[in-house]
């Protein structure tokens, strides 16, 4: 319905376009006209045509700030970033505290894969806008990104203060607090997380792991088993294109921590056994995590350790 519709609105557009003259119609009717088409255009893909439609809307009128604004998107989705960053600069010097338009540019220069210059320009917009929620957000994103943690966590600290129902902002509190090894802090905001989010099978690990960095192994144990639990209600975490299966490799390594915290803190040789073989039987492995477990186990119990564990040897058999 929607393409119907933007092809009415072109063919409209250029019957109008095609009876008009610099005498006839007024230059901001025309320049309207063009912005319409443009996003006509846009909505169809057509970016380039949708470029030159908001181009000689802007020679009419220049005025018409939002057919800037919309050829700089058109620019952003034709990975012509530079194109996209010189158009919002004639934007800005007209009005050069619009939020908008510096944090459209802050984020080129993400796309652009620059975010030391996006962070300046998200500073700026917050400089302005204390409780811009984009420059918040994306700001916090990329200054972990750049590892500065306890930046970026201030940041998203402010963000929930501001915003309660910023979900996403919580979960990122919880990762940047154990990155930091403030771990009883991290299980906090993962269980807050997890209130909304309760099958975040990425969450539910960093709470076990929290749990055990903790040394609070059962509560770890149980954690970790919400995973497996969650794989055999819904189909045994056979692949990652199922919708909500627990990805092969996550069910793999969740079962050999539970296996190493049974048989290392424990001492629930059965229970442990049977949690490395599910990790064992799901392809999983990491052949240095093995090793240090063996090693670790009590002597009397290798025996049957390294009877479940692949050896190298088996790695380099089943690649030849």
């Amino acid at each position: 319905m929607l393409r119907n519709l933007s092809v009415v609105l072109i063919l409209s557009a250029i019957i109008f376009l095609s009876c008009t003259t610099v005498d006839t119609v007024p230059a901001d009717e025309a320049a309207e006209a063009w912005y319409n088409l443009g996003n006509a255009y846009t909505e169809l893909g057509r970016n380039e045509d949708a470029a030159k439609a908001f181009l000689k809307a802007r020679r009419l009128d220049p005025e018409l700030v939002s057919a800037g604004y919309n050829l700089a998107r058109v620019r952003i989705l034709q990975e012509r970033y530079d194109s996209a960053i010189e158009q919002l600069d004639t934007l800005l010097e007209i009005d050069p505290e619009n939020r908008q338009l510096l944090e459209t540019k802050a984020w080129v220069y993400h796309l652009k894969g620059d975010d030391s210059t996006a962070l300046e320009y998200y500073e700026q917009v917050l400089s302005i806008f204390s409780d811009s929620r984009n420059s918040l957000y994306n700001s916090a994103l990329m200054l972990s990104s750049l590892e500065d943690y306890s930046a970026a966590l201030e940041r998203f600290r402010r963000l929930v203060e501001l915003y309660e129902e910023e979900t996403e902002a919580v979960f990122e509190i919880a990762l940047l607090e154990a990155k930091l090894g403030n771990y009883a802090e991290s299980i906090i905001w993962c269980e807050k997380h997890l209130e909304n989010e309760p099958d975040d099978f990425e969450a539910i690990e960093m709470l076990a792991d929290g749990y055990a960095a903790e040394k609070r192994f059962a509560d770890a144990v149980v954690a970790y088993r919400r995973i497996t639990d969650l794989a055999a209600e819904k189909g045994g975490g056979e692949n990652e294109s199922q919708e909500q299966s627990v990805p092969v490799e996550l069910f793999g390594r969740v079962s050999f921590k539970v296996g190493e915290i049974l048989l290392l803190y424990m001492e629930d040789l059965e229970r442990g056994l049977e949690a490395l073989q599910a990790s064992v039987d799901s392809g999983w492995q990491d052949e240095g995590r093995s090793e240090v477990l063996l090693n670790s186990v009590k002597t009397e119990w290798r025996g049957d350790v390294s009877a479940i564990l692949p050896t190298a040897e088996d790695s380099t058999a089943g690649n030849e």
